[in-house]
């Protein structure tokens, strides 16, 4: 081409050229487009010459072409319950068990700050008969004041609630127990009050809380955000350490019931014993800006917390997301807690999270967010800009992949300041809320538990599509179902297909020969001889176990064989050697055996060895018998030796 502008100096016709509608040369006929060159091509410009070019290349298989992610289960909508509870706004909900929810505080009223009255009785919703009502309670540390924006979590047996707005701002820290005694059937409060070297946890209202880690015998909790004294909005980072104390309560004659005793009221749970520490973390390279109304969430198995939205007291949105980690990762959470929050150990990190995808959850405050599957988090609800100042509008993070997904979950009230948990069966439920004409009395659940790409196939983000998609696997690798990578098939295993699920293994008597992604047989040898393997998938020669002595093996051997009788063999034999004439052995035999004196074996391959008869005699290891000479004798077979005849 540059040839062709040099003899032509540059001179082509002016074209307007538009790829196969003017000149079609599909992929596979590159050599026709090196004809046509010689014909057209050398009159083109250059800049008109390189377009043309560039359609003959084959396009690489791109993830626009992969399936989409499949639902774990079918029904992944929303699905209305009955509303047979109360109406209210800013309170929690907690999973008691399956069917049992419990919902704590809030205002019943729109534009009121507490209209809750002054009745702290827990109310507890039944998912079977899509009936709630409130439940009886027995204090004997006082009575919690009614409340709105408080924080709620559940350890063992007990939910607990932090903070919130009564007439004031608060910082009191109370369980409830349900049911509270081992006879009667109410709920007790108890306050747990903190140690005396404990500090002063801060009051506030619209904050979080997210357990970072417990045992049976602690848990740890941290606190973060929302709105302090003054209206002014916070970003401590505050820990909890709970552990059990050794008060049951004082049962009294005001606390219980008519016909009873205090033997009704035998408390199921000693008290609570609180611990506050404020986190440190000064060594973040940047922080979140103080807020109210967001969320967090610790998932499964992490000690990190994740932040999301919230808003700033004048209005101002957060779509940020920001993760908060231990600057050291404990490896023995339960030793390195068990003595409060001492130095480092309440040193964190603080880390703004960029996604890699182009979707976004929209910016709001007053939305509920919980983990359905291990490593994702679910968005919903809230209020965002206008014209969503009351969403319905999912979003769901990944961890692994660190993308934002859009689910569809179908309709639901469009809310905020609503309550939600999830059920040890993993349903999540929410409660009431703010809706557009005030507050609601909807329930709604869903088993929701992300889409996920099946065995065989790995789940990417596609930037093309804007959406997350299954690759498959290739030949050599393999996938179980929501793998975010496929697996190469380790050595002593292969896959010939695309989107396997599993390797096959090597047969018995085989080995891999130590490469991995293998994808083909040809990955397996076969132990060689005087060895064997009796599993599938060894993964290299080592596994091929060396044959004792008295056995043997082919080539491919999954088993050695036992020597016959007659033969023998030394360790890791390919085949059984004969015993000479003059030696025996009995079958499984490491060696031969010479045949004791007086006896026999006059072939080879002997199995055992005959006696030499009377008037014959042999020494050890002889493969025949010897006449005793004149003057001699033996009388008795087997002799190993003939006697003198006596004189006369």
């Amino acid at each position: 081409v540059e040839a062709a502008r040099k003899a032509t100096g540059d001179r082509g016709i002016t074209a307007s050229l538009t790829g196969p509608s003017v000149f079609p040369f599909p992929p596979q006929k590159i050599k026709f487009c090196a004809k046509m060159a010689s014909v057209l091509f050398l009159r083109l410009p250059l800049t008109l010459l390189l377009p043309l070019l560039l359609l003959a290349i084959p396009a690489s298989p791109t993830c626009s072409s992969y399936q989409s992610v499949a639902p774990d289960k079918v029904e992944n909508q929303w699905r209305a319950l009955s509303d047979d509870v109360i109406t209210r706004r800013g309170h929690v909900a907690v999973a008691l068990n399956d069917d049992q929810i419990l919902l704590y505080g809030g205002i019943e009223k729109a534009n009121a700050r507490n209209q809750v009255a002054n009745d702290p009785s827990p109310y507890v919703y039944s998912r079977s008969t899509g009936q709630g009502s409130k439940h009886s309670y027995t204090s004997f540390d006082g009575t919690p004041s009614a409340r709105f924006g408080h924080a709620a979590w559940k350890w063992l047996n007990s939910t607990y609630f932090y903070s919130g707005f009564t007439q004031d701002y608060t910082n009191d820290l109370w369980r409830i127990d349900l049911p509270g005694f081992t006879v009667n059937q109410n709920a007790t409060f108890r306050q747990v009050n903190s140690t005396a070297s404990s500090p002063v946890p801060v009051k506030c209202y619209g904050g979080t809380a997210s357990v970072l880690w417990q045992s049976n015998a602690m848990q740890v909790v941290m606190t973060f955000g929302g709105t302090g004294e003054g209206a002014v909005n916070l970003d401590a980072v505050q820990l909890l350490l709970l552990t059990d104390g050794s008060d049951s309560g004082v049962c009294g004659a005001s606390q219980i019931g008519s016909g009873e005793t205090c033997g009704d009221y035998v408390a199921v749970r000693t008290d609570t014993v609180a611990f506050w520490a404020t986190a440190d973390t000064s060594s973040s390279v940047s922080s979140p800006l103080p807020r109210t109304g967001h969320a967090s969430v610790t998932p499964t198995g992490s000690l990190c917390t994740y932040v999301f939205g919230g808003t700033t007291t004048t209005g101002d949105l957060f779509g940020d997301l920001w993760r908060l980690c231990p600057e050291t990762n404990p490896a023995n959470p339960s030793s390195y807690w068990g003595g409060g929050f001492s130095g480092s150990k309440k040193n964190f990190l603080w880390k703004a999270i960029t996604p890699n995808s182009t979707f976004v959850p929209t910016a709001r405050y007053g939305h509920i967010m919980h983990e359905l599957v291990v490593g994702r988090f679910l968005v919903h609800g809230g209020s965002g800009a206008w014209p969503d100042l009351f969403m319905s509008k999912e979003a769901e993070y990944d961890i692994e992949m660190n993308v934002w997904v859009e689910p569809d979950l179908g309709v639901s009230d469009n809310l905020r300041y609503h309550g939600g948990t999830v059920t040890p069966s993993g349903e999540l439920v929410f409660f009431g809320g703010e809706g557009i004409y005030g507050n609601v009395a909807s329930v709604f659940q869903t088993n929701y538990t992300s889409s996920r790409c099946g065995a065989g196939f790995a789940q990417i983000y596609c930037a093309d599509t804007i959406s997350v998609v299954c690759e498959p696997c290739q030949p050599g690798f393999f996938s179980s179902a929501g793998d975010y990578v496929c697996s190469e098939c380790p050595s002593g295993s292969f896959s010939t297909d695309v989107s396997s699920i599993e390797c096959t293994m090597c047969l018995k008597g085989e080995y891999g020969d130590g490469s991995v992604g293998g994808t083909s047989a040809g990955h397996c040898l076969k132990c060689p001889t005087g060895k064997a393997s009796d599993v599938e998938g060894a993964p290299g020669l080592a596994d091929c176990a060396q044959c004792p002595g008295g056995t043997f093996s082919g080539l491919g051997a999954w088993n050695c064989t036992d020597c016959d009788a007659g033969f023998y063999s030394a360790a890791e034999a390919s085949v059984c050697s004969s015993c000479l004439a003059g030696t025996f052995s009995a079958a499984a035999s490491a060696s031969c055996s010479a045949c004791s004196a007086g006896k026999i074996s006059a072939l080879d391959e002997a199995t055992a060895c005959t006696n030499c008869v009377a008037g014959r005699y042999s020494g050890g290891g002889a493969s025949t018998c010897v006449d005793c000479i004149p003057g001699t004798f033996s009388s008795s077979d087997a002799s190993s030796s003939c006697d003198d005849c006596v004189a006369g």
